[in-house]
């Protein structure tokens, strides 16, 4: 039987080898860079068929381009929802920002978006990634710092607060 305490008024008790890897918050947190989406390459137009209007083989290549024209019109508007997504994430993060996530969220993430994260050199294991993990020549976005603020801060808060809490800060102020 493994304990493990994951704050003052909270304790786990289990059994089983991986018990006390599982019940440990730190190493079921997982760092990730996420790039953001790939950038959307613009569809080819179908070229026209060859031929002159009224020969057979003309007329049966126009059916198959009308297609192609209809599959053409269908990427193009992908396209543009896609280059929209590309265009916010570059104005909101200007480029790579760190997010924290579960262990089996971040595996999913890595299988199945592996081209929009990777993995953090903040992650438990990976402190010797070079480039804090991020793929070479690429640098956090401005996104990256401003989280990093608001997550100071936040720290900041929830510290002061516990401060004047009277059951968990500041023990004179229960009385």
């Amino acid at each position: 039987m493994a304990d493990v305490s994951i704050s003052e008024h909270t304790k786990l008790t289990g059994g089983g080898a991986d018990f006390a890897a599982l019940a440990d918050q730190a190493a079921s947190r997982v760092w990730l860079w996420d790039l953001g989406p790939k950038k959307p390459e613009m569809p080819k137009r179908p070229q026209m068929p060859a031929g002159k209007e009224g020969e057979p083989a003309f007329d049966l290549a126009m059916v198959d381009f009308r297609e192609q024209i209809l599959d053409y019109e269908t990427a193009v508007k992908a396209y543009r929802a896609d280059k929209t997504a590309f265009d916010a994430f570059a104005v909101r993060y200007g480029g790579p920002y760190e997010i924290s996530m579960w262990s089996a969220d971040a595996s999913d993430a890595l299988k199945n978006d592996a081209h929009r994260y990777c993995i953090s050199a903040r992650t438990r294991g990976y402190t010797s990634l070079k480039n804090g993990g991020l793929p070479v020549g690429m640098k956090p976005g401005k996104g990256h710092a401003e989280n990093m603020r608001r997550m100071a801060e936040g720290d900041a808060d929830l510290a002061a607060i516990k401060r004047r809490d009277p059951v968990f800060g500041d023990q004179e102020a229960r009385q």
